[in-house]
């Protein structure tokens, strides 16, 4: 059973995904999102989030009552100069205390609500300081390469940024795998525990304990790509 966005008719994907996977056809008996979600949250789920926290948003201001989510894992945030340490700065964020995020962005108001509501019970942001230094680059497609007959999807994905990489050999940023793959195995990442903010249409964090909110500092690139390919 399949899921829409209440606040679109049309998912925001860009065309190069529709020129390389076809045009999917949306489902006959979707779901709203946010009753998902609330279908299946409980102490033990884990949410990994990728875009604008729309549904969340609904879930929470409007049908939170009895909801429990053990841990939220969302690609967004940003962890600036006071959190991440100078030999983890990304040389584009060097000096940055806020900077704007998309998907926090896209909804500012689902994504506050998520950062305190307390029926999520742990917070994990892959910051964007992170992302930016992670890539699908003619290296990594190597790698994909070599085991893409283990699973569909690798040769799904090795077929799709053949084309990629042909037109941009510098490659493209990993934010949502990344995220997934901190879920399943947090230690790839390093984290520090703040509080997030928005401020002036950007977003920040703070050290701060007892919040239960934690933000990505540095990566390990090599142990993120054993989780990627499972090897």
């Amino acid at each position: 059973m399949g899921a829409y966005d209440i606040d679109r008719e049309k998912p925001s994907v860009s065309q190069w995904h529709y020129s390389t996977f076809g045009n999917i056809p949306p489902s006959s008996n979707a779901q709203p999102g946010w009753q998902v979600l609330a279908e299946n949250f409980d102490e033990d789920t884990t949410l990994v989030t990728g875009a604008p926290l729309k549904n969340l948003k609904v879930l929470l201001r409007d049908h939170d009552e009895g909801v429990t989510l053990g841990r939220w894992v969302a690609q967004g945030g940003f962890a600036g100069d006071p959190v991440v340490p100078e030999e983890h700065r990304l040389e584009k964020f060097a000096g940055k205390v806020t900077c704007p995020t998309y998907n926090f962005n896209g909804d500012p108001k689902g994504a506050n609500l998520a950062l305190v509501h307390p029926a999520i019970k742990e917070r994990r942001c892959v910051s964007k300081n992170v992302c930016h230094g992670v890539f699908y680059d003619r290296a990594f497609h190597e790698k994909v390469g070599k085991v893409r007959d283990a699973r569909k999807s690798f040769g799904l994905i090795h077929d799709a940024m053949e084309g990629y990489l042909a037109k941009k050999p510098d490659g493209k940023k990993f934010h949502d795998p990344l995220a997934a793959c901190a879920a399943l195995d947090p230690s790839i990442v390093t984290w520090a525990e703040v509080e997030v903010y928005r401020a002036k249409g950007e977003w920040g964090s703070v050290p701060r304990s007892g919040t239960n909110t934690w933000i990505t500092t540095a990566v390990d690139q090599e142990a993120f790509h054993r989780v990627f390919l499972g090897v």
